[in-house]
C-alpha cells in the first residue's frame, strides 16, 4: 500500500453496493475494511511475520467468531447504516480487532480509518419536466436517477431521439447521434410478452451517452420499490466523482409518461426517430451526515523482501442497512421475513403468494396461542413515586 502522501485520492470504485448499483450504489454506499483472517499460523504480533516453528495454531474458534458476530449484530449497533452511531462504533469494533491482531494502521495520517465524504443525496422540491406543454409529475411519470448520478439537468427547447430498445445495445444510436440531444430508450417484450428490468448503471454508462444531453428509459414501472423510496427519502452517496461525471443526467420515465416525447407510438420507431422538445429542471442537494463514514484500513507485513511492493487485498463491508424506524409488531414482522426473506436483505423484494399468506397466518396463530396463562393478568406502571408522594389507588377491576 503507498505511504500517508502518496495514497491515491478515494473514487467511487474504492467501494461497492448493489442496490441496485447506489454506491454510486455499487461503489459508495458499501465501505470497505480489509479484514484479515489469519489461520493456522498462530498470529501474536508482528514478530508473527517471521518462519514459525512447532504445531501451527490456529486463533479460529466458535467462541470467537460467536464474539463477533453477535457484537456487530448487537441492537446497539442499530444495523449499522453508513454515517450512523451503529457503523461509527463497528469501525472502532474492526480497528480495535486490528490491534489486537497486531496489524499495523494504514489509513489517514497513520492511522485505522479511511474518511470517506459521504453525504445524503435528496432530489429538489421543484423537479420539472415538461414536453411541450405536457407536465409530467416527479416520482410518479419520472424519477430521476440520483442513485447512479447527481448531475443536475436543466434543459431548454432540447430534442428527443430515439436511441433504441434498452435490451439490445447493438442497435442503439451513435455518439454523434445522441450528442445534445435527450436520448430515449424503451424496454420491448421478450418473446413471452414480458418486460423486464434491465440494469440503469451499466445502460449508462455506456461511452455513446457521454455527451448526451440526458438519457430517458422507459422502464419507471419496473424498477424496484426500495431504490423508488431511497429517491424520495435520500440516498447516500459520493457529491461527485469521476464515474458519475461521465453518466449524463439520468431519468426513468413509465411508458406512459414516454410515449409524450414522440408524435408516433414509441413501439414503432426505429433508432435514430426524432422526438419533441423536452424543458427540465432539477438539483440535487447534499446534507452530510451525522457520522464520519470510514473505512478501516490495515497490513499484515510479509516476510519476504522481494515481495515488498505487492499486496493482497482482502476486503468486506463494516456497514449494514440500518434499520427500519416505523413501529411494527414483532411477531408478525418476524414470521413475515421468515417465510418471504429467509436470507434477510440479501433476499428479493416481493409480495407473498397466496400459499406463503396461509403459511404466514397459521405460523401466527401458533405463536400468539403459545403458553398462553392460565389465569388472566393485569400489567400496570405507577405515577407519582417520589418518596414523598407515594399514594396507593386502587385501580378498577378489568371486568
Amino acid at each position: 500500500m503507498p505511504s500517508g502522501k502518496d495514497r491515491r485520492k478515494l473514487s467511487a470504485t474504492d467501494c461497492s453496493y448493489p442496490i441496485p448499483n447506489v454506491c454510486r450504489m455499487h461503489n459508495n454506499f458499501v465501505l470497505q475494511a480489509l479484514l484479515v483472517t489469519l489461520t493456522g499460523a498462530g498470529f501474536a504480533g508482528p514478530g508473527a511475520a517471521q518462519q514459525q516453528t512447532g504445531a501451527p495454531r490456529s486463533i479460529i474458534s466458535p467462541a470467537r467468531l460467536r464474539q463477533d458476530l453477535y457484537r456487530l449484530a448487537d441492537d446497539s449497533m442499530m444495523g449499522r447504516e453508513p454515517g450512523g452511531a451503529g457503523n461509527f462504533k463497528a469501525a472502532a469494533y474492526v480497528a480495535e480487532q486490528f490491534r489486537k491482531l497486531g496489524l499495523r494502521p494504514a489509513g489517514d495520517s497513520g492511522t485505522w480509518f479511511q474518511y470517506v465524504p459521504l453525504a445524503t443525496a435528496r432530489l429538489s422540491d421543484r423537479a420539472t419536466l415538461d414536453i411541450e406543454g405536457t407536465q409530467l409529475k416527479p416520482l410518479a411519470d419520472f424519477l430521476p436517477g440520483i442513485w447512479l448520478t447527481t448531475r443536475p439537468l436543466r434543459l431548454n427547447e432540447v430534442e428527443a431521439i430515439y436511441g433504441g430498445d434498452a435490451r439490445d445495445s447493438t442497435h442503439w444510436i451513435s455518439a454523434r447521434q445522441a450528442q445534445g440531444k435527450v436520448v430515449v430508450l424503451d424496454v420491448r417484450s421478450d418473446a413471452k410478452r414480458k418486460r423486464t428490468y434491465q440494469r440503469t448503471g451499466a445502460i449508462s454508462s455506456d461511452p455513446r451517452w457521454e455527451r448526451a444531453a440526458a438519457l430517458f428509459i422507459l422502464e419507471r414501472d419496473l424498477l424496484d420499490t426500495v431504490v423508488v423510496r431511497l429517491v424520495r427519502e435520500g440516498t447516500i452517496s459520493l457529491p461527485k466523482t469521476v464515474e458519475t461525471e461521465r453518466v449524463p443526467p439520468l431519468a426513468l420515465l413509465t411508458p406512459e409518461a414516454g410515449a409524450a416525447l414522440f408524435a408516433s407510438p414509441v413501439s414503432g420507431l426505429e433508432p435514430g426517430a426524432p422526438g419533441r422538445s423536452v424543458n427540465a429542471d432539477w438539483v440535487v442537494t447534499f446534507t452530510p451526515l451525522p457520522y464520519p463514514a470510514r473505512n478501516v484500513v490495515a497490513i499484515l507485513p510479509g516476510r519476504d523482501a522481494r515481495l515488498r511492493g505487492e499486496y493482497i487485498s482482502l476486503s468486506a463491508h463494516n456497514d449494514h442497512v440500518g434499520f427500519n424506524h416505523s413501529p411494527v409488531e414483532h411477531d408478525s414482522i418476524r414470521t413475515y421475513n421468515h417465510v418471504i426473506r429467509p436470507m434477510g436483505a440479501d433476499s428479493p423484494d416481493r409480495a407473498p403468494t397466496k400459499d406463503e399468506w396461509e403459511r404466514i397466518d397459521a405460523e401466527l396463530r401458533a405463536l400468539r396461542a403459545h403458553d398462553r396463562p392460565t389465569r388472566s393478568t393485569t400489567a400496570r406502571t405507577t405515577t407519582a413515586a417520589a418518596p414523598s408522594r407515594c399514594w396507593s389507588w386502587r385501580a378498577p377491576s378489568p371486568a
